[in-house]
């Protein structure tokens, strides 16, 4: 409970602060797969950000994952959670969407898994799968903290359909929301330069 307000904080020194209160639940309870799951979803944002995350530090999390999975199919956060970290630091991409697949049926209402869904299917080439993930989860939480990710997700989504104005615009929603967010600055050079803005993609 406590690392939770700082696991999605792309901050080194608030990362290395989640990552810890983690390992403290899981020590004390190695079977909690909640708090072992979010190990692997703290390394996703730290990859997605661009850390060097070591062969050790991936195989942890992608392990934690894959056993969550296992052992805890009924639970949509937990199944969200993992399905991040096998898409995002093992490129696992059909075992994540299958995951998710469960976890919006679980908890339809999750915006939190369908904003997830959208990001993996996005990492997996499934652009309109993506879309309707992201549209669910900015209708079911339209003030969600998390709202720039679902913003980038379907900016992403559009942009893999060719669909590039439309995708710009939401890529600058969501900049506009988390203006130093790592993956929505580079999927907007993407677009800039499909776009033929290539001194704007470049500044």
């Amino acid at each position: 409970m406590r690392h939770q307000p700082l696991h999605h904080v792309i901050a080194c020194e608030a990362g290395r602060t989640a990552l810890s209160l983690c390992r403290q639940a899981v020590a004390m309870d190695p079977s909690y797969a909640p708090a072992s799951t979010f190990i692997g979803a703290i390394r996703s944002y730290q990859w997605v950000a661009g850390a060097a995350l070591t062969e050790e530090e991936i195989a942890e999390a992608v392990n934690l994952a894959r056993q969550a999975i296992e052992t805890e199919d009924n639970d949509s956060d937990v199944l969200s959670r993992s399905a991040l970290a096998l898409s995002m630091l093992a490129g696992e991409h059909s075992a994540a969407v299958s995951a998710l697949g469960r976890a919006t049926t679980l908890n339809p209402n999750s915006a939190r898994a369908w904003g997830l869904s959208a990001a993996v299917n996005c990492s997996a080439c499934r652009p309109e799968a993506a879309i309707a993930g992201a549209q669910r989860a900015m209708r079911l939480s339209p003030l969600d903290p998390l709202g720039y990710q679902f913003k980038l997700a379907l900016g992403y989504g559009l942009m893999l359909t060719g669909s590039y104005v439309e995708a710009l615009e939401w890529v600058d929603q969501s900049l506009h929301d988390r203006s130093t967010f790592p993956p929505a600055i580079r999927v907007k050079i993407a677009l800039l330069g499909y776009l033929g803005r290539r001194e704007e993609a470049a500044r």
